[in-house]
């Protein structure tokens, strides 16, 4: 078990690796991977909760109070999200805006004060000789494993 102090931007890289990795089928460390996965996800549920709640308080709202969903169509026009609409892609991203210059300013304010925070994270180490072998066969990439070094994928001395 090896503590370690990291950004969200670290742990969202950590997480994607450790996702990547949980998809390779036969691996004999996918416990420790999947033990590591459930630590990242409980360290990040808290702040990006927060900085979902945060965008929500400075989006487009309507004129009950609801933030309003816009989709890009067919044509690639930004229209308001409707789902009983025939020319919206099904697999089009639904998103939310900020369109007050002083709400984008404070949001993007918060959320790089988010980002700056440092989150401690006991991770399950991994041996890289238990890796290695996988890392040959299946060609993982090298770019996949940076996050991991040092943190999670220990160098047995």
């Amino acid at each position: 078990m090896a503590t370690t102090k990291l950004n969200l931007k670290e742990l969202r890289e950590i997480r994607m690796a450790l996702q990547h990795l949980g998809n390779l089928p036969n691996l004999p460390i996918a416990y420790e991977i999947a033990k590591n996965l459930r630590r990242v996800n409980a360290v990040l549920k808290e702040p990006e909760e927060l900085l979902e709640t945060l965008r929500e308080k400075q989006t487009e709202k309507d004129a009950e109070g609801k933030s309003v969903y816009f989709v890009v169509d067919n044509e690639g026009n930004t229209i308001v999200y409707d789902p009983a609409r025939k020319n919206i892609n099904p697999r089009a991203n639904i998103f939310t805006r900020i369109t007050n210059i002083t709400k984008l300013q404070e949001f993007e304010e918060q959320s790089k004060k988010a980002e700056k925070d440092e989150f401690e994270v006991d991770f399950h180490i991994i041996k890289y000789s238990k890796l290695k072998p996988y890392i040959e066969k299946d060609g993982i990439a090298a770019n996949l494993l940076v996050p991991l070094l040092d943190k999670i994928l220990i160098e047995e001395e």
